[in-house]
């Protein structure tokens, strides 16, 4: 779930109900080396504002989110209530979806974060403040140091961060950019930090 949030920029609301369906329907897009998703009301996954958008997800996830549809470790999860909850991307261990019919996270999520601010620790990375909402931050924050190191000003910038991001306004997208800033989630959270994650969820199941 991290892996995505970091890579697309995608709610934890949204995450937590991504469908196999989702991914499995995964198509080519524009950005090479990502996979363009559909998610919104319009394509069964919630989203703020019942927004329907294509956010992209890089082909590396998207190939192992694919692998893990079929993992013996899900399918435990998805055959429990008799399979209600099947077509759930990510289940809990007791086979629910990682949510509420509201679309609140579960207490299953707060105890996540809770493991990983700890191996992050023991890994001396000082996240203790960490939210998963940073990770949607940083993707933006990432996106716009992107776009202006190969010469894109930071107007268009911004309009690529409201598309990719699936919001209306270009002022939210820029709100996420000084939140970033602020809390200065680029140096907390910077490339180590994505490659220390990278490298551990390459060998765990999400």
């Amino acid at each position: 779930m991290l892996a995505i949030g970091f890579s697309s920029g995608i709610r934890l609301g949204s995450i937590t109900d991504l469908k196999c369906e989702t991914i499995e329907k995964a198509a080519a897009s524009n950005l090479k080396g990502h996979k363009s998703i559909r998610i919104g009301p319009a394509y069964g996954v919630m989203t703020k504002f019942s927004t329907n958008y294509s956010p992209v997800v890089p082909d590396a996830l998207a190939q192992r989110l694919t692998s893990y549809i079929t993992s013996v470790r899900r399918l435990k999860r998805a055959i429990k209530h008799g399979g209600r909850y099947s077509q759930h991307l990510f289940l809990t261990p007791q086979g629910r979806p990682y949510h509420d019919d509201n679309g609140v996270p579960s207490s299953a999520i707060g105890v996540a974060i809770h493991r990983i601010r700890a191996i992050a620790k023991a890994s001396d990375l000082p996240i203790e403040d960490f939210r998963f909402h940073d990770s949607r931050a940083t993707f933006a924050c990432n996106l716009l140091d992107a776009a202006m190191a190969i010469g894109i000003p930071v107007t268009s910038a911004l309009s690529i961060i409201t598309e990719f991001l699936g919001q209306s306004d270009e002022r939210t997208a820029l709100r996420y950019v000084q939140y970033a800033q602020k809390r200065r989630v680029v140096e907390k959270y910077n490339d180590l930090y994505g490659q220390w994650l990278l490298e551990r969820t390459q060998h765990e199941t999400p």
